[in-house]
């Protein structure tokens, strides 16, 4: 029987993961002949900047949740929570750097038309570094149809927020205004859903302060171990940086 539950787990995050990427094609299919060399050049540049940050900016502690939860379910509020707090924080010092270099940046990446857009991807990274683990959180929590929805719907909704804010207004700006309160709703349910089980345990702010320093033993090397990666990952970087953004595109 367990084996038979775990085969249908793996089925359903499949069948999330696959859609995800399936309706994730969509995007690059229709943006290639609908705007500029430049204008998806810019787009490119946002998203790989985008995927580095979901992997780097957590620092460890999303991966650190799996251990914590199964340790002990009943402080799993607790746990994520406190991931919440450090992604976010940590996501707040990068955005905010990110915007006061903003022209530094751009110039780097010979792109003087990226530094009008950070703003609004700082606010799309805001809120999606601290709720990109709700999925994983499901899974630990034994909710895998859940969380098979909830990267089904998610994806798909960012699939028609890209596309349909080239199509029927070509502003990179929307699409990012979009995509920022997109992951604000799902923020938003993650936090909802983590303060119903913080109360439904009977939690208090001293167990998640009791917890913190050692999920934060545990993140810190993984964390640093996703920075290598991070270097593997600067490809891009220089090719922008030294050919120009439609050579990069």
């Amino acid at each position: 029987m367990a084996t038979k539950s775990n085969f249908e787990k793996t089925v359903f995050l499949t069948l999330g993961q696959a859609a995800g990427v399936g309706v994730g094609i969509l995007i690059p299919m229709f943006l290639s002949r609908w705007i500029t060399v430049d204008a998806y050049g810019t787009y490119k540049q946002l998203m790989w900047m985008y995927a580095v940050l979901l992997l780097t900016v957590h620092m460890g502690m999303d991966w650190g949740l799996f251990y914590f939860i199964k340790r002990n379910p009943s402080q799993s509020a607790a746990v994520s929570l406190n991931a919440i707090l450090v992604d976010l924080t940590l996501a707040l010092v990068i955005v905010g750097a990110g915007i006061a270099f903003a022209h530094p940046l751009s110039s780097l990446l010979e792109n003087p038309s990226l530094a009008q857009y950070l703003p609004a991807f700082g606010l799309f990274v805001l809120f999606t570094v601290p709720s990109h683990h709700f999925s994983h959180l499901l899974v630990i929590n034994e909710r895998t149809k859940s969380a098979m929805w909830l990267m089904i719907i998610f994806e798909s909704v960012k699939t028609l927020v890209i596309i349909g804010g080239y199509y029927f207004y070509n502003s990179l700006q929307l699409v990012l205004l979009g995509l920022a309160a997109l992951a604000f709703v799902r923020f938003s349910l993650l936090l909802a859903w983590n303060v119903s089980l913080f109360r439904e345990h009977s939690l208090n702010r001293r167990q998640m302060l009791d917890l913190l320093p050692q999920q934060l033993r545990f993140a810190w090397p993984l964390g640093l171990s996703n920075l290598l990666t991070f270097i593997l990952k600067l490809d891009r970087m220089f090719v922008s940086a030294l050919f120009g953004l439609r050579q990069f595109t």
